[in-house]
């Protein structure tokens, strides 16, 4: 005990043992949406979903006892949704790479950002995107979750390529509607809100497993999948370099790099003060170990077969606990990889099979309720700066109908300097905007050539 007392500090931080470990373990229970809407979307790309929700549950659990006994801050970090959601819709799906080839391409991009981090290349980044951008990326990222989680739920489909509401008659759609539906109203009880999330998804899967026992079909239920760590040969170093002698290839690795960036900075800014890193205006008082965290954790799990680690904004509700120390974090870590063993449980997240198609109505509601979270921020929008609405709503736009995510990240940026060009403030502009443009210039242009 002396040992952890000395590590984590717990009498200077004036706390107790006991309430770090005890606000870890309730934390964690509204964390456990992670690991089946995770693997789940993997393995919609081929991915192996055992080896994958080993992997995430791995990876989540390195990065919490890492980045709590390195900064020793309440923090929490797991494989981000948003990232998550670019490799499989963007990466896989749109632009046509294999898992193995995807896979290869975010490790390279995770070294990158490894060498941000140690370097001051990443903090340059962050303090060079201007709040309105930070804004649309984040509100755009939202918009963009609840689109694919409203799709993953089988409510939206693609008919002779147009996209129509339909199975609103399904079971199990009425099932993720009202767990969407159950998830808004706890979040608004202020004493429970914390486990929302958890709540709403527990919901489906309940009503829906109690429905499977009547014989309707088409809802939730348990499969025979046992855990296997040999699943995790599937899916550890499972790269593919040849991708690499592809010219978009390498365009794809700055962009999914750039994006890291950016998502990363989304948690780590929006909870500066919870963090202790406010030091006046538009200064990021960090120290490196900040960033270390994140980026050798990524590399990490990216290597076990999942994407990349980002902070989870549950670290505002951990702080808001009055956690203190870095002993809340590896209680979390811990858990999270004895849920390992909890596997069979989570089969029941599986797909569902309709018209040869898998839906995931219990997941989806993780996604979209996350989405609403994040499109939230539109509150944040200043309405008499012409320049940030304009550019918060051609990425949102942009991210629905492209179905993408660094499109319409790419749109805002180009956008936001264009309009900074024509209303004579250029000045006001930083290189790194600037660059960052010509990047999404180029990254466009190899879309239409390549």
């Amino acid at each position: 005990m002396n040992i952890v007392e000395k590590q984590f500090k717990i009498s200077e931080n004036n706390t107790k043992m006991s309430k770090e470990i005890i606000n870890g373990i309730l934390i964690f229970l509204p964390l456990i949406y992670i690991l089946p809407v995770i693997s789940s979307t993997l393995s919609s790309v081929g991915i192996d979903e055992n080896g994958a929700f080993i992997a995430t549950a791995i990876s989540t659990g390195f990065a919490c006892i890492f980045a709590g006994i390195i900064i020793n801050k309440p923090i929490i970090q797991s494989v981000g949704l948003g990232m998550n959601a670019f490799f499989v819709y963007n990466i896989c799906n749109k632009m046509g790479y294999s898992p193995e080839g995807a896979l290869t391409i975010i490790f390279i991009s995770s070294i990158i950002f490894l060498l941000f981090s140690i370097t001051n290349i990443r903090k340059k980044i962050i303090l060079s995107i201007p709040n309105e951008i930070r804004l649309a990326i984040t509100i755009g990222l939202g918009a963009f979750l609840i689109y694919s989680g409203l799709k993953s739920a089988g409510l939206i489909v693609e008919v002779n390529n147009k996209l129509s509401i339909a199975n609103y008659d399904e079971i199990m759609v009425i099932l993720f509607i009202l767990g969407v539906i159950v998830t808004y109203v706890f979040s608004m009880i202020k004493k429970v809100s914390k486990y929302s999330i958890i709540i709403g998804i527990a919901f489906v899967a309940v009503v829906g497993y109690i429905l499977h026992l009547f014989g309707i079909n088409n809802t939730p239920t348990f499969t025979n999948a046992k855990i296997s760590f040999a699943s995790l040969s599937k899916t550890v170093f499972n790269f593919d370099f040849s991708v690499l002698s592809n010219l978009k290839t390498y365009i794809v690795i700055i962009v999914f790099t750039l994006m890291n960036v950016f998502d990363t900075s989304t948690g780590i800014l929006a909870l500066h003060s919870e963090l202790g890193l406010d030091s006046g205006e538009n200064d990021l008082v960090i120290d490196k170990k900040m960033f270390l965290t994140d980026s050798i954790s990524s590399i990490i799990s990216i290597s076990l077969g999942t994407t990349s680690i980002t902070t989870y904004a549950e670290t505002k509700i951990l702080c808001n606990s009055d956690s203190k120390t870095g002993l809340s974090s590896v209680t979390i870590g811990i858990l999270f990889i004895l849920s390992i063993f909890l596997y069979p449980i989570f089969t029941i997240f599986s797909g569902i099979m309709l018209d040869g198609q898998y839906y995931y109505p219990i997941t989806s509601v993780g996604v979209v309720s996350v989405g609403i979270m994040l499109l939230s921020r539109i509150k944040d929008i200043e309405r008499k700066n012409a320049i940030g609405v304009i550019s918060t709503v051609a990425t949102v736009i942009t991210m629905i109908i492209f179905y993408s995510i660094p499109d319409g990240v790419g749109v805002g940026i180009i956008l936001y300097v264009i309009l900074e060009l024509l209303f004579g403030k250029i000045k006001e502009v930083s290189k790194v905007m600037i660059i960052l443009s010509v990047v999404f210039v180029i990254y466009f242009v190899t879309l239409i050539i390549i």
